[in-house]
């Protein structure tokens, strides 16, 4: 019987509160502080807005509005917690007043045990990385960079994702999965913020997979279209097959990605000056590959406008332009036209100068 887990479990049957991680560690510091960043106007035409008809979990059509035409952003500081007699079972991290879920799937614990304890760990994984491809690309990978400062990276057990081996042996980021298990002393973090200190980590994963490909040069100046394929939730582009060859015509690379190794995909990006793809998971296949200076335009679904591909954009200093794709039957429809005359103010614009707003004709 796993007994900090039943205790976390009896407490909540008496309605002890359940303490947060600041309450429940015993040391917490800033690892990073607190920054300001005012970010530009990304890419767009006004009247995308008269299509959106629902957002993403948790934000607001004012926020989206204010993020994707430019704003002062405050980054909290990145945090670092120590907790004592942490247990990692069912995908969540357990103490006798507290519990971190570390993915959508997580059980309630009772049923697992505590098969092995280890002395200290560095959690390297979190919710967001541990369910969805997109946030482990951006969140888990740099956060394993500053679990390691600390001590043994390790991650919660987990299903692996079908890019995921290949990516961190191209990398160089092996880790430990682990299930079971008794941590005395685990180090958390808090790392969501994109800040300048998670820019520097992401640039150093771009320079580690940058020495890993055989032909740097293959993707140098490309325009790239990811195909999403069918992994994840559905977001089918009804109207895909006069996408791709209109794209084709200005000349960009079409990837399926879901048939490729990473290895095929990043040595098909590497340098890559423009990237096209519905929102989604897989457009972070080029976040360790698009140019100092890339350009990424993101197809997004009408009934989930997203803005967590525009703070990675703001994180790199990319520019970053959107369309909205409208709700049909079998799936989206983006408009062609307007996707184009996007895609040509973003090209026209200097990298140093704030994106104009496309207009409408």
């Amino acid at each position: 019987m796993n007994h900090i887990v039943l205790k976390y479990w009896l407490c909540r049957l008496v309605r002890q509160r359940k303490k947060s991680l600041q309450e429940a560690c015993v040391r917490s510091w800033n690892h990073h502080p607190p920054e300001t960043q005012q970010t530009k106007s990304a890419f767009f035409n006004e009247c995308e807005w008269d299509e959106l008809k629902a957002l993403a979990p948790n934000l607001s059509k004012k926020v989206a509005v204010d993020k994707m035409r430019g704003t002062l952003l405050t980054h909290r500081a990145t945090e670092g917690f120590l907790v004592e007699n942490a247990v990692l079972c069912s995908e969540s991290l357990w103490t006798t007043n507290h519990c971190r879920r570390l993915s959508a799937r997580g059980g309630n614990g009772l049923s697992g045990r505590i098969d092995c304890e280890i002395p200290e760990a560095a959690l390297a994984g979190d919710f967001s990385g541990g369910t969805w491809f997109g946030h482990w690309m951006m969140d888990d990978l740099p956060l394993q960079l500053l679990a390691q400062q600390y001590a043994t990276p390790i991650v919660h057990h987990r299903p692996s994702y079908a890019h995921e081996a290949s990516y961190r042996e191209l990398l160089g980021m092996p880790v430990e999965m682990r299930q079971n298990v008794l941590v005395r002393r685990l180090n958390v973090f808090v790392d969501f913020p994109m800040n300048t200190f998670k820019r520097e980590r992401y640039e150093r994963l771009r320079q580690r997979l940058a020495t890993s490909i055989q032909s740097p040069s293959a993707g140098k100046g490309k325009d790239i279209y990811i195909v999403r394929g069918n992994d994840g939730s559905p977001r089918c582009l009804a109207n895909e097959d006069r996408l791709i060859p209109s794209l084709e015509k200005r000349g960009f690379v079409i990837l399926h990605q879901q048939q490729m190794t990473p290895q095929e995909i990043t040595g098909a990006m590497l340098g890559c000056r423009l990237v096209v793809s519905m929102e989604g998971s897989h457009p972070t296949h080029a976040l360790y590959t698009m140019a100092s200076h890339g350009k990424w335009m993101i197809i997004q679904p009408a009934d989930r406008f997203c803005t967590n591909l525009r703070a990675l954009a703001d994180c790199m200093g990319w520019d970053y332009g959107f369309t909205i794709a409208k709700q049909v039957k079998g799936g989206y429809h983006v408009d062609l036209d307007r996707l184009n005359r996007t895609l040509d103010t973003m090209l026209r614009a200097h990298d140093d100068s704030l994106p104009a707003v496309a207009k409408d004709r």
